[in-house]
């Protein structure tokens, strides 16, 4: 994370205001995970069929939980030294905390991430099965649950709305793994 680096602040024509994130000039991509579990599938907020949709990931204790943690804690040390350029205004720590968005969002013993997934258009997420075939759509609403996912993510911006702030989490390709079906009643 020590290449990477917020833009000055941009205002879109719908007036959306942003400030884009590169690591050498480079977008920010990885794998955000293997096996990684949905309960909603991808879904938007009013049920209504739209291309871009919410894509909510469950996360267990290991790599991904504490990479995402690691990503918020560079996101609110960075905001803080350059919250003049990014925000318009010099905050301080605590109050970058209280206006930060972070990507992993825990209750009670239960942590996921929001990512946002284009399931159509020119900038759709590609999809493939665990043999490496590229699968032509996304999987049917209502069956989403079904798959465990290895997912590939960017980081394209840091958005800004209404005094709250952060970095926009993206699925660019999701590769989807049938779960093993396993009887726990059997006996070994």
């Amino acid at each position: 994370m020590e290449n990477w680096h917020l833009s000055d602040q941009t205002v879109s024509s719908k007036g959306q205001k942003s400030c884009q994130l590169t690591a050498d000039h480079q977008p920010v991509k990885f794998q955000l995970g293997d096996g990684l579990r949905t309960r909603f599938g991808a879904s938007t907020f009013d049920k209504v069929d739209v291309p871009r949709r919410n894509l909510d990931f469950d996360l267990e204790e290991g790599e991904t939980l504490e990479r995402l943690k690691a990503i918020d804690a560079w996101a609110i040390g960075y905001i803080t030294l350059n919250s003049e350029r990014l925000l318009k205004k010099k905050l301080s720590r605590p109050e970058v905390e209280n206006g930060y968005t972070t990507l992993v969002r825990t209750y009670g013993s239960c942590s996921s991430c929001k990512t946002k997934i284009n399931i159509r258009g020119p900038r759709a997420c590609t999809y493939w099965d665990d043999k490496g075939q590229q699968i032509p759509e996304c999987p049917a609403e209502g069956a989403w649950q079904d798959f465990a996912y290895t997912v590939q993510a960017t980081l394209p911006q840091l958005w800004i709305m209404q005094g709250t702030f952060g970095l926009l989490l993206e699925t660019t390709a999701l590769c989807l793994q049938a779960p093993a079906a396993v009887n726990p009643f059997l006996k070994a």
